[in-house]
């Protein structure tokens, strides 16, 4: 598992930190029952406080994302694929839900939002190939 964080990023570390292990989860990069790095190894590694690791997996722990094996660290939680993908789906709807109302705001009509989207998921794409 490979953790990328930014001191440029707006989002605080602890929420980049959830958002890459809850990504790497839900696209199955992580398996089931997989074992995440210890919470002193990983803000070893990233430079960041003990404290701050702990409280991503807390949040990751609330969510179901993972648990924890007394005295022996933090592993993905079961999920079937089916699970996986709604609970993407719901994420990434949540997540799309305020860009699509400042888009509508800003006077985009509902197809005008949508080819923006095809474009920009047809510009990964290429960059993907």
């Amino acid at each position: 598992m490979i953790i990328r964080l930014s001191d440029m990023s707006p989002l605080p570390l602890r929420e980049q930190i959830v958002r890459q292990v809850r990504g790497s989860i839900l696209s199955g990069e992580l398996q089931e029952q997989a074992q995440l790095p210890s919470i002193r190894a990983l803000a070893k590694e990233q430079r960041v406080g003990v404290v701050t690791v702990q409280r991503a997996f807390e949040d990751l722990e609330r969510e179901g994302m993972i648990f924890a094996r007394q005295g022996k660290g933090y592993f993905v939680a079961p999920m079937t694929e089916a699970a996986r993908k709604t609970e993407a789906r719901d994420l990434a709807s949540r997540m799309l839900q305020q860009p699509v109302r400042e888009a509508m705001a800003m006077g985009l009509e509902s197809s005008e939002i949508q080819d923006l989207v095809r474009e920009l998921l047809a510009s990964k794409e290429r960059k993907h190939r």
